[in-house]
Formats: C-alpha cells, structure tokens, sequence
C-alpha cells in the first residue's frame, strides 16, 4: 500500500492510503493574520473519511465544507455529530463514537475508536515558560480548582488587528465550547 501523510497545520492531517483518503481533523482556515497551510477547506476535492478528535473549532472546523463538498463521512463524538447535523450536514454522512467502535473504510483499511483526554487545560499566568524547569501544567488539581481560578486573557498589549482577526474568526467559524467527547483513532 502506498501512504502518504501531510500535515495541514494544528492537529490537521490528510492521510492517503492507496485511493481512499481520510482527514485527521479538518482545521485549515485558520484567522487571516495565520500562516497559510496553503489549502483550505474549500479547495478539497477529495475525501472519504473525516475523522474529528474533539469538537473545539481548531479541530472541527472546516468537516461540514469538507464532507458538504466531498460526500466524506465523518466520525466523531456526540457534539460532533451535534455541531455538524446543526451546521447542514446529513445525518446519513455521520458516526457517533465515543470509542470501543471499529469502523471498516475500506477492504484493506479500518480504524479502532478510543475515548481519550483533552490536553491539559492551562491556567494562565502562573507558571513562568524562561526557566529551564518542565513545564506540566496542573497535571495533579481537580478540575473544579483548574477551571475556578482561570482569568480571562489580558489583550491589553496585544496587537489589535490580531484581537479583531481572532475574535471575527471565532465568531464564524464552526465549533464547540464543549469537548465533547475526546476521541484517537488508531488505523
């Protein structure tokens, strides 16, 4: 079999096996003020799995141009499945999974479902990135601690084109608040 993997920025991938081609996450769109992955969501003419890792927009974003544009079928969680059937997406083009599943892709191909875990949610500003020091987040707190002391972000320096992007961007790009479901894929 021939396999090729590119890598389309963020968690994006496009895995080609033989003749079926399959997305690890769709995000490529990316805010304007971004370095260009140099394909969009729009520019891809074939596909035949997505496979979404969790619903945030800078993995989901672009699946429902993708799968509108290609007949993709896409596999994800829940919110996946809720984010894209919101967003127009037939519902015949989508498997939930929440891990444990098989899915055959081809004769040759099938992919093993697993639940997994978001990364480490950070709490800005309280750990200091110049030391030499690992930095492991707050790997050894619950989570009603890690989410309590979060502060919003401080934009008050930050270049304002880049703000305007990046909240213009959010506002119109596909995805969710919620997790959702994290989800690997082993192929």
């Amino acid at each position: 079999m021939k396999t090729t993997l590119d890598w389309l920025g963020c968690a994006t991938f496009r895995l080609k096996i033989d003749d079926l081609t399959i997305f690890l996450d769709t995000y490529m769109d990316r805010v304007p003020s971004a370095p260009k992955v140099g394909l969009s969501a729009g520019d891809v003419t074939e596909a035949d799995y997505i496979l979404i890792g969790h619903s945030h927009f800078d993995h989901i974003g672009g699946a429902d141009i993708i799968s509108s544009n290609t007949g993709a079928t896409v596999i994800g969680s829940t919110e996946t499945y809720k984010v894209l059937t919101n967003a127009g997406i037939n519902k015949s083009a989508l498997r939930i999974a929440q891990g444990g599943e098989t899915y055959r892709l081809n004769e040759h191909v099938s992919v093993k479902v697993f639940p997994s875990l978001h990364s480490c949610i950070w709490i800005p500003n309280t750990f200091d990135a110049r030391t030499d020091e690992p930095v492991t987040g707050h790997l050894n707190i619950i989570e009603d601690d890690r989410w309590c002391c979060r502060t919003p972000m401080n934009l008050e320096n930050a270049d304002p084109e880049m703000v305007f992007d990046m909240k213009q961007h959010r506002q119109n790009c596909l995805g969710s608040n919620r997790i959702g479901g994290a989800l690997c894929y082993l192929l």
